[in-house]
């Protein structure tokens, strides 16, 4: 999890430089914007995985009687603004 701050201050910079170009990015800016852009995508769905399988041993663990709750996917929010 600790991989996140640098790769969204990465992305953020790369936005801020890409700001002040007028001229397109050069194909190694792009492929290295590409790659960071697909990094972070990684690392939500990662990240959404681990919230879901902590969820789902904390239920199980303290809260056996509860278990139905995670069989419906709408029970706990989802998406960007959760």
């Amino acid at each position: 999890m600790d991989i996140a701050p640098p790769l969204i201050e990465l992305a953020a910079r790369m936005r801020s430089f890409g700001d002040d170009q007028a001229e397109s990015p050069s194909p190694m800016e792009a492929r290295i914007r590409r790659t960071v852009e697909a990094s972070l995508q990684q690392w939500g769905r990662v990240y959404a995985n681990i919230t879901r399988w902590r969820r789902e041993a904390y239920v199980k663990k303290v809260e056996p009687h509860l278990e139905f709750l995670l069989d419906e996917k709408n029970a706990f929010a989802e998406g960007k603004e959760a």
